[in-house]
């Protein structure tokens, strides 16, 4: 054979060899970025599903504090009848009668236990809604937890003092 028909197979060779690699690295780099594409993805999704509990857990919170808020008002709105009634019950047409007069004095020493009752209800519910406060903002990440303590601490304290002035003023 000649030299030229041996120099024509090497390129020849040598083509086919630099074709088959390129073909390698290429298979090789769409598998890394498929790779990548993936990873991607799962961290796009680990980041949505984050977002997503971090706002059911707000969510929570918020209707916690709503809840707990609610609750309060109502007692006090029912705190607030009883002590209606209790300044009914002095009225001076209340003790017309001899009879009404026990009975009223007996109602009114009830329902001065019943309003002390409340009172005591109303002022430890703060203590029960720390509780369920602290579990909740056990949930969250720690850098969150500081901020959202902050905020439950001064919700509490703004309403405990109003209605610890409120019930000493009543």
């Amino acid at each position: 054979m000649k030299i030229g028909v041996w120099n024509l197979l090497l390129v020849l060779g040598l083509v086919a060899a630099l074709a088959g690699g390129g073909y390698v690295l290429y298979q090789n780099h769409l598998t890394k970025q498929m790779e990548i594409a993936a990873q991607k993805a799962e961290e796009l999704q680990r980041l949505q599903e984050e977002a997503a509990r971090k706002d059911a857990l707000k969510g929570e919170f918020e209707k916690f504090l709503n809840d707990f808020l609610a609750s309060i008002s109502d007692n006090v709105q029912e705190y607030k009848k009883g002590r209606g009634v209790l300044k009914e019950l002095a009225e001076p047409e209340n003790f017309a009668d001899e009879g009404e007069i026990k009975e009223n004095a007996d109602f009114a020493e009830s329902l001065v236990l019943r309003l002390q009752l409340q009172i005591e209800d109303i002022l430890g519910g703060f203590g029960t809604a720390d509780n369920k406060a602290e579990v909740l903002i056990a949930q969250f990440d720690e850098g969150e937890q500081d901020v959202i303590r902050e905020s439950w601490s001064s919700i509490r304290e703004e309403n405990a003092e109003k209605f610890i002035d409120f019930f000493q003023k009543d």
